[in-house]
């Protein structure tokens, strides 16, 4: 039994309300993408919402305690996202400038789609106001906001580790937020006050709601990436699978019913008895199912998603993850391709490789983002054999989309490249692509009697020059060309709009009562932490740039994901404390060393290592994107420890990291690297305002 002495001594505080913030977020970050297919595109709204909402909580002077109405808030939004998972709120885009995959739903083109993640922003923005206010008041408990920061670290890092555990075993929507309403009774559990029978009222209500819908999903899985519903619609002859709420693959006794290009490199190529094939998104097994009735010999199947592989081992109706012919392989399919050296294949299959998830709660990278550039075509290249052929067939929604992966196959291949779709005008239903030197083996009057269906080659001369194709710099092959679509300005407008709207709010107040209403360009400069802003900016890309080099690098799997925030986090820690045990580092020196170690990650570019064996890689990485990240923390800790107000500062790092994430989207045009060129000017603007400008109380 946890004694209430111990729940109200300011460390537990601070620590279970860190923990309870990170844990929150994380959840939120699943449940909704979960519910409403729309943020699965913006799950970085999620996160940035709620730095907006700590921040407000922590310059905001509200002076009743907000943290009461928290469980009433996660019932309403309970509510919310199951009424709207039933309604299937629609992606209703302004333009086509983005692909963006949905399903059918009655209310299509009538909700737009930037009025939904608006919503959303506004009322997580809410939520964790409540709780931005108490870490104000948790960090207002500490004399010294070095400690104060400690420990709130610390109740991160438990929170995102936490997290990955459940993550790893499958524990779902039900256990989070047990957890969550447990770490809110620990917080107010208070001698002095009477216990809230509301409150827990509120919460039995709402996970007793959360337990009712679970069981309109018979067999369901809370995986590493998606909320996962498996449908039985011929026993034991043909299931459906969704991934959060979305159709995402089939499995069937017959693979001729199939989709119609999986057995294409088998009937149409001459001499198509392959040796060794490699499919990356096998998933729950339908293209192995196929490929394994052409009596291949060898098959190593790769997905990120170990779930979908057990569901194709237990209920598939072909059981072909039993047949010893076939290699399972859990795994990134770009980082399998990097590693994968002494292997040669026949045929090489990117198979329905789209996703609804992005890689992370900070980027605008998707799961396979990094398996359809020009990097990863050459890798795949290189491990064909000399008839070998690679082979990319996919539902692709949009012409462009197809003409820039043709382009992008064209232009590593130095060849024509075969693209076949079916005999009408829309390209929803799906396109089938060759490249490589068995190309020539296709047999084109066998095919030409098969009136369903057409097909041409393509090379130089019928392939736009003015193509925006896929790179490891500009992974962005769902963007049309370099640019932010109208969906995503509407909401960094509104985004924008609210943080300087409280931040002239918070300066507004903060100089009336300092200064007597006499509010100067001087003081509005100089009383204020500026530079915490700014190093909120910075770190914030800092650490996206960071996620975005280990993704590239060794894959973007949660576990790669989970230890990149593990380790910025950790880092952070250790920094704070070598601080707080007054290790005197020179800030000339820190200044210096962080300058060198961004000038490192712009000169050393990624490529240039991606090939290198593991070890010589991992310390590369570390030196390339884990160094800078250090460097900033012991500036930012070093900042922090002289606060004499750790709210204020706080809350203005919080404002500081949300202007990050938005300017995040600036790589949607420019290209992940030129993050880095920002990154310096933010903490060049930090160091002008700590040196030369702000008056230290």
């Amino acid at each position: 039994m946890i004694s209430t002495n111990f729940i109200q001594h300011r460390i537990a505080k601070i620590f279970l309300i860190s923990f309870l913030i990170l844990f929150l977020e994380l959840t939120l970050i699943r449940w909704v993408n979960s519910s409403i297919t729309s943020i699965s595109f913006y799950s970085n709204i999620i996160m940035l919402a709620s730095f907006f909402g700590i921040g407000c909580g922590c310059l905001l002077d509200i002076k009743k305690n907000l943290f009461r109405i928290f469980p009433l808030l996660i019932l309403i939004l309970a509510i919310s996202l199951f009424v709207s998972a039933i309604l299937n709120l629609p992606i209703s885009s302004l333009d086509d400038e983005i692909i963006m995959f949905k399903t059918p739903s009655f209310l299509d083109n009538k909700i737009p789609n930037y009025l939904i993640i608006i919503i959303v922003f506004s009322y997580i923005t809410l939520i964790f106001l409540t709780l931005g206010q108490q870490l104000k008041f948790a960090f207002n408990n500490f004399a010294k906001p070095i400690d104060a920061y400690i420990f709130d670290l610390t109740g991160s890092l438990a929170g995102i580790i936490f997290f990955s555990i459940f993550s790893y075993f499958e524990i779902g929507l039900m256990l989070w937020i047990f957890v969550i309403f447990t770490i809110y009774f620990l917080l107010t559990n208070d001698q002095k006050s009477k216990f809230n029978f509301n409150a827990l009222f509120i919460c039995f209500i709402t996970i007793l709601l959360i337990f009712l819908n679970s069981n309109f999903y018979q067999n369901s899985w809370w995986s590493r990436y998606y909320f996962i519903d498996l449908k039985e619609f011929v026993k034991d002859q043909h299931y459906l699978i969704s991934t959060d709420k979305t159709g995402h693959q089939e499995m069937t006794a017959n693979p001729k019913e199939s989709a119609w290009f999986y057995s294409i490199p088998y009937d149409y190529f001459k001499n198509s008895n392959y040796d060794d094939i490699l499919i990356i998104g096998a998933g729950s097994g339908q293209d192995v199912a196929s490929a394994l009735t052409k009596n291949v010999k060898r098959i190593d199947a790769v997905d990120i998603e170990p779930r979908l592989v057990e569901i194709g081992k237990q209920f598939h109706p072909l059981k072909p993850y039993s047949d010893p012919r076939v290699n399972v392989i859990i795994n990134d399919g770009r980082n399998f391709l990097e590693n994968q050296k002494n292997k040669k294949y026949d045929l090489i299959i990117f198979a329905l490789t789209d996703s609804l998830k992005l890689a992370s709660n900070s980027t605008n990278t998707r799961l396979e983002s990094y398996l359809l550039t020009n990097e990863s075509f050459a890798t795949a290249k290189s491990l064909l054999k000399d008839n070998g052929m690679l082979v990319l067939y996919n539902y692709y929604r949009k012409d462009w989309l197809v003409e820039k992966i043709i382009g992008s196959l064209n232009m590593v291949f130095q060849d024509k490249i075969l693209s076949i779709q079916k005999n009408i005008s829309t390209i929803q239903s799906g396109a089938f692509i060759v490249a490589g030197n068995k190309i020539n083996d296709f047999e084109e009057q066998k095919f030409a009697k098969n009136l369903g269906f057409r097909y041409k080659f393509f090379d130089e001369k019928n392939i736009s020059k003015n193509l925006y194709l896929g790179t490891d710099n500009w992974p962005f092959i769902y963007l049309l060309k370099p640019l932010i679509p109208h969906n995503y300005w509407v909401i960094i407008i509104y985004m924008l709009a609210l943080n300087f709207s409280l931040i002239g709010f918070f300066i507004y107040k903060n100089l009336q009562e300092n200064f007597s209403k006499k509010i100067t360009k001087r003081n509005f400069l100089t009383t204020l932490p500026w530079h915490m802003f700014f190093l909120g900016a910075g770190f914030m890309m800092l650490e996206t740039k960071n996620i975005i080099n280990f993704q590239l690098l060794f894959g973007t799997t949660w576990l790669v994901n989970s230890l990149v925030f593990s380790g910025v986090l950790a880092l952070a820690l250790l920094s704070a404390i070598l601080v707080k045990i007054k290790i005197n580092f020179n800030k000339k020196i820190l200044y210096f060393l962080m300058t060198i170690s961004l000038i490192l990650a712009i000169y050393i570019p990624l490529k240039s290592i991606i090939n290198l064996p593991f070890f010589s890689k991992y310390l590369l990485a570390i030196a390339i994107s884990l160094l800078p990240i250090f460097f900033a923390n012991l500036i930012f800790s070093s900042n922090f420890a002289k606060q004499t107000d750790a709210g204020i500062s706080f809350g203005l790092n919080m404002l500081g990291a949300l202007i990050g994430g938005i300017l995040e989207y600036i790589s949607m045009i420019s290209g992940y690297h030129f993050l880095l060129y920002i990154i310096a000017f933010c903490y060049l603007l930090a160091i002008i305002f700590v040196e030369f400008i702000f008056i230290k109380k």
